[in-house]
C-alpha cells in the first residue's frame, strides 16, 4: 500500500477521534515518511480503548504481559499496517485485583460483626 503523507495521516486520525474513537493518551510519528522505519505510535488509556484502536488501525494484539517494575499494570501491544504506515499500539491498564470469594455461610462474618462495638 502506498503511504499517505504525515498530514493526511494526522487528519485521518483526527476524523477517527471525531467520529467516536476513544481519545488516545498520545500519538507520535517516528521516522521519516516513505522510509522503512516510519511508524505511527498510538498509546491508549485502557484495555477497551486499546481494543477499539486495534480494530480501527488493523492491529494484531500480542499476548498481554505484566509490567515488570511493579506488577500492577498490564503491557498491551499491537502492530499492524495502516495507510502505508507501520503502526505500534500500546496501553498500560491496571491489573484488576481478584475479587474476594463470597462465602455462602456468613456465620463467621456475623460473629466478627457482632464482636465489633460501635
Amino acid at each position: 500500500m502506498t503511504q499517505i503523507s504525515r498530514t493526511q495521516a494526522w487528519c485521518k486520525l483526527a476524523v477517527l477521534i471525531a467520529d467516536g474513537a476513544p481519545p488516545p493518551l498520545a500519538i507520535r510519528f517516528q521516522g521519516e515518511e516513505s522510509d522503512d522505519t516510519a511508524i505511527v505510535a498510538v498509546q491508549a488509556e485502557s484495555s477497551e480503548d486499546f481494543d477499539a484502536w486495534a480494530g480501527l488501525l488493523g492491529c494484531r494484539r500480542t499476548v498481554p504481559r505484566q509490567l515488570a517494575t511493579d506488577g500492577s499494570h498490564w503491557i498491551l501491544t499491537g502492530h499492524g499496517d495502516w495507510n502505508g504506515w507501520a503502526v505500534s499500539l500500546c496501553a498500560y491498564p491496571p491489573i484488576e485485583p481478584e475479587p474476594e470469594p463470597v462465602a455462602e455461610d456468613l456465620t463467621s462474618v456475623r460473629a466478627i460483626a457482632g464482636a465489633v462495638s460501635e
